[in-house]
């Protein structure tokens, strides 16, 4: 056995004995396992290691995969229920976490994906965004048996082949003599056509979008598309915030006699972990707004009303006056706290909000002022909003079906504003109602039935109608 990969092998079964453990104890013995390893936990182990993964992804990340087995072996050797263990051939390294101390130039391996380009190219990168497409889980061919013409030895190849939305691509590299320990000359290598000769995997192509709440009013999202392999296929959902780590490639399409080269670029991915919204809304703040928060409580200890009413000025106050809406604005943007009754029911906390009033009254401000004070928000508008731009649509690419998430499903977890609510048909009004309601969204669309959560708060704004005078008042 090879000394560096006794040594990578020591590295993986110290850093990551927990997540080797969990694969060995798994029941199915064909497949695939990923196991998490922490960048910034690989780092404090092997410096040299980590370093070297960051000048040479590729090739390390292959060599990590091979010493896999191995740490597998010294972790069977030293647990105690290791007669119910079995090395699993088909684990992954799942790398992640890429630490920004690292960066050996600014956001080189932590960049936002409107700053992805040539340079990244080969680069093992961290990028964090929102899924808004994702296509269905098709077949990938991983690995392939030929065998010598000659002495009909048998040997196994990984399909080299850069992972793309066309996940048909094959690149077997033959060698250049036949690998048969006996001596053989032969340089005839043809596929295996027997039971078992050619090894499939899962493939799923995302598109990643950048995090609504991330980016300065006006400027349009990037997004970028993300490849998935083996169990990491169908592990999010479009609306689901994601923390991507992989390998920046060049995705090249077909060529045309005539025409020019086009490619862009993709990440395959070496991990995925989903962010939930409702965790980061629900976390704890820095140190020092909770200072402010206390002291500012303190001071209007006598008469909190007075401090109430000093944080209701200060919400959208390019526009004067409006008490009551601004308060409403401020409950909606705070909301309450779910619970649970005895039944096993829930019952929501979120408010929701339905603002009316005559054209040129700053109903459009004050919903806009809330998106920006929103952790995370969608702004849209009712004229020419369908249903599925609502909530999920389904595009064909290629023969399949993918799915594309609407302002609903993005919004998961935070705000959509609805301006000119008025304007939306009364059949595509109705399907917000259970996310509204309910916090969750039922869709049947090209033979599926699918389930989003969907717990947001919406701020709607509308005109109301074309009735004036005494009549409207009484109304």
């Amino acid at each position: 056995m090879d000394s560096d990969e006794k040594v990578l092998g020591a590295v993986l079964a110290s850093c990551c004995s927990q997540a080797i453990e969990g694969v060995l104890l798994a029941a199915e013995l064909d497949e695939h396992y990923g196991v998490t390893v922490d960048f910034i936990r690989l780092l404090d182990a092997n410096a040299a290691l980590a370093h070297s993964i960051v000048q040479s992804p590729q090739q390390m990340l292959d060599a990590l995969e091979t010493s896999l087995l191995t740490a597998q072996e010294l972790v069977l050797q030293k647990h105690p229920q290791k007669l119910s263990m079995a090395v699993k051939p088909n684990a992954h390294i799942r790398l992640h976490s890429i630490p920004y101390s690292m960066d050996p130039e600014q956001h080189l391996l932590n960049p936002n994906i409107c700053n992805i380009g040539s340079g990244h190219l080969g680069k093992l990168i961290t990028i964090r965004g929102t899924v808004v497409k994702a296509g269905p889980v098709k077949m990938f061919e991983a690995q392939k048996v030929f065998f010598c013409n000659k002495c009909k030895h048998k040997f196994l190849l990984k399909n080299t082949a850069e992972v793309s939305g066309n996940s048909s691509c094959t690149n077997y590299e033959l060698p250049m003599e036949c690998p048969n320990p006996k001596p053989c000359l032969g340089s005839n290598f043809k596929p295996f056509d027997g039971a078992g000769a050619t090894g499939y995997t899962n493939h799923q192509e995302l598109r990643v979008q950048e995090q609504l709440q991330c980016l300065e009013p006006g400027s349009v999202p990037a997004s970028i598309s993300v490849i998935l392999q083996d169990e990491l296929a169908d592990s999010v959902q479009p609306g689901d915030d994601v923390e991507v780590t992989g390998l920046v490639q060049a995705d090249w399409r077909p060529l045309f006699p005539g025409a020019r080269c086009d490619g862009t670029l993709s990440m395959k991915a070496c991990s995925t972990r989903s962010i939930s919204s409702r965790h980061r809304a629900a976390a704890a703040p820095a140190e020092g707004l909770q200072d402010m928060f206390r002291d500012f409580w303190a001071y209007h200890a006598d008469c909190p009303l007075k401090g109430r009413n000093k944080i209701l000025a200060s919400i959208c106050p390019q526009i004067y006056g409006l008490f009551l809406v601004k308060l409403a604005v401020a409950l909606t943007l705070i909301g309450g706290c779910p619970r649970q009754d005895d039944a096993g029911a829930h019952i929501r906390g979120e408010c929701h909000m339905l603002l009316i009033g005559d054209p040129g009254t700053g109903k459009s401000q004050l919903m806009k002022f809330a998106a920006r004070m929103a952790p995370r928000a969608v702004v849209t508008t009712g004229r020419g909003t369908t249903g599925a731009g609502l909530t999920v649509s389904a595009t064909k690419e290629g023969g399949s079906w993918s799915l594309e998430a609407g302002a609903l499903v993005l919004a998961d977890g935070g705000l959509c504003c609805i301006d000119e609510f008025e304007c939306i048909r009364e059949q595509d009004r109705a399907m917000i109602h259970e996310a509204m309601e309910q916090q969750t969204l039922h869709i049947a669309k090209v033979q599926s039935y699918l389930m989003w959560q969907t717990g947001l708060v919406t701020d709607s704004c509308k005109c109301p109608p074309k009735r004036h005078g005494l009549a409207w008042s009484q109304r």
